[in-house]
């Protein structure tokens, strides 16, 4: 039985560069299954995940790797050749319900390989979104893609650029008014190959420009939040492979000492309901939880499930006794399936989401304590597809969202600003940009 090469790596636990690892992956489980997309269980399941793998918001610099090279390792551009229909890439939607979810149409949809990683949503007239666009430079040199939304349009905006950076890539943003923004990823200096530093930019209604942070060695920011233009958290990992956290006051960024730095842990989401109070998330010996109480963070228990792996990829708190996390875990079997936890301002409680295997719950934005929405992938074997599931209060219900390639699609941010009023951002298996929107 095939170990699925994520659950192996941890998303740069082990060691090595992020994108030469999952390329590695891919062309070794490849190299051992050349007959296409007809396998079932585990060894399935690692082929496509090796994927999506490759663009997941959370793996850093694996992104860097061709969308469309990986797409055609693994199979994805030859679905008509292993049985792709209609029928099949519309069976794991059967009994879900009918939310108005639709293509929204984006300037850099028309780019090669280019994708969008989170977005932030502070009305239904203006939203920030952010990631790669690798066309323009031939693969060779990432530009940071950022596109804005006024209401009417998205509009692809001029990211900046550290002085003599080679790759920049953005993972995260978060916003507090159409005038402030801060977005959080990695660049690459010139020369340096696989050697990532953190990287913010903020928006000031204007234009974006770079703010220095503390980095200075291997490290990564995977998420923002911002709960006021002087009070920001970051999260992700450093150089020594330790989760990491860094504090925006207004005027500089400083880092924090988590409760799991030292140990081969990341944080991969963080949500601050007020200044003083962040919630973060992501993996370490176990799925991770840290809370921030405006000086310490501390390590929090989750529900113990038993798997392989497990990985907390994003929170959203509505106050500091209402948060819901997400994320993914593989059974000891190896199978991969989607996980949800909500915080009561007492304890963490599962919240199954949809039965079935390969779930990837990728980010979660709430409005409220009843009303969250989060979306990812459902590899149901056939083809990668675009999830969303919506928390009511009581359960998970899984909502029609739109597939526009045949060769696979994914969703991997999210934000809402009100319960039925959300927009996604990912990409297709074409290799450019995806924009869904619900409500509109």
């Amino acid at each position: 039985m095939a170990e699925p090469p994520i659950a192996a790596s941890k998303d740069g636990a082990d060691g090595d560069p992020p994108r030469s690892r999952a390329l590695s992956a891919i062309m070794a489980v490849s190299a051992t299954d050349s007959g296409g997309l007809t396998m079932e269980g585990p060894v399935l399941e690692a082929r496509q995940d090796a994927v999506s793998s490759c663009v997941n918001r959370r793996l850093g610099a694996v992104r860097r790797a061709s969308i469309a090279a990986v797409s055609a390792a693994i199979g994805l551009t030859a679905m008509s050749a292993v049985g792709y229909t209609a029928k099949a890439a519309t069976a794991s939607r059967a009994g879900s319900n009918s939310s108005a979810w639709s293509v929204v149409p984006s300037p850099s949809s028309e780019t090669p390989d280019g994708y969008l990683t989170d977005l932030s949503c502070t009305s239904a007239s203006f939203c920030m979104a952010v990631g790669t666009d690798k066309g323009a430079t031939n693969h060779r040199h990432d530009a940071a893609l950022i596109e804005m939304w006024n209401g009417t349009v998205w509009s692809v905006q001029t990211s900046a650029r550290p002085a003599g950076a080679r790759i920049t890539d953005l993972y995260g943003v978060s916003c507090t008014s159409a005038t402030s923004c801060m977005a959080v990823g990695t660049y690459e200096p010139a020369g340096e190959i696989s050697f990532s530093t953190g990287m913010t930019e903020e928006w000031n209604g204007a234009t974006w420009s770079i703010v220095p942070t503390p980095d200075t060695g291997y490290s990564q920011l995977f998420s923002v939040s911002c709960s006021s233009t002087a009070a920001c958290t970051a999260v992700g990992y450093d150089g020594a492979f330790g989760a990491l956290a860094e504090r925006w006051n207004g005027r500089t960024w400083t880092v924090q000492t988590t409760a799991a730095a030292g140990r081969q842990s990341q944080l991969d989401g963080v949500s601050c309901p007020s200044a003083t109070d962040c919630v973060a998330v992501g993996s370490g010996l176990d799925l991770l939880v840290e809370v921030w109480n405006g000086s310490t963070w501390t390590a929090q228990p989750t529900p113990h499930v038993n798997f392989k792996f497990g990985l907390l990829t994003d929170v959203s708190c509505t106050s500091t006794t209402a948060c819901m996390t997400v994320g993914y875990y593989y059974s000891l079997k190896g199978y991969k399936s989607g996980i949800a936890e909500q915080w009561n301002g007492s304890v963490w409680t599962i919240r199954p989401t949809l039965k079935h295997r390969g779930i990837d719950l990728s980010e979660v934005s709430c409005v409220s304590a009843s009303a969250c929405t989060a979306v990812g992938i459902h590899n149901n074997g056939i083809n990668i597809k675009t999830l969303v599931e919506a928390w009511n209060g009581t359960a998970w219900v899984v909502q029609t969202s739109p597939d526009p390639s045949p060769f696979g699609n994914s969703l991997y941010g999210v934000s809402c600003t009100a319960a039925a009023t959300c927009t996604a951002v990912g990409f297709t298996g074409a290799g450019v940009p995806l924009i869904e929107s619900e409500g509109a």
